[in-house]
């Protein structure tokens, strides 16, 4: 079967993050300073991570605005991408089962028209539908 595959790079908002016990306020000043080296690095899925615990009404006002106003910049810099799977005969082909890996690491279980983030940079990302890989291409997000 021939596979067309459209990707699109867009920046997105992401759902909100997953509960757990609220952070100290050391836990907050940590969380920040941690993000802004992530940062730094390019490592941007890992920075939201961190401001995400950061962002939290029970860290101190000061660390809490400074991480949501991080939180901001980083999810307007983070590339996305999304998947759109086409079959030589131009029909749309269903990925929702696919799961892709970015550089060997998996990036998502399913696909759906919801954008991926991932951090800027060049990679290698494969598709696989069922046992089968259908697609490793490089791939060049960036801001």
């Amino acid at each position: 079967m021939a596979l067309v595959l459209g990707l699109v790079s867009s920046a997105a908002t992401f759902g909100a993050p997953a509960k757990a016990a609220p952070p100290t306020a050391e836990q907050c000043a940590t969380a920040d300073e941690t993000a802004q080296t992530l940062r730094g690095q390019g490592e941007l899925r890992a920075a939201r991570e961190r401001l995400r615990i950061c962002t939290q009404a029970v860290c101190p006002a000061a660390v809490r605005d400074d991480c949501t106003e991080r939180f901001k910049e980083v999810e307007k810099a983070m590339p996305t991408i999304v998947f759109v799977g086409i079959d030589a005969g131009g029909n749309e082909i269903d990925l929702s089962a696919a799961r892709v890996t970015i550089d060997e690491v998996p990036l998502a279980d399913r696909l759906s028209s919801t954008p991926l983030a991932v951090d800027p940079g060049r990679y290698a990302r494969e598709l696989w539908i069922g046992p089968r890989r259908e697609l490793r291409k490089a791939a060049y997000p960036s801001a």
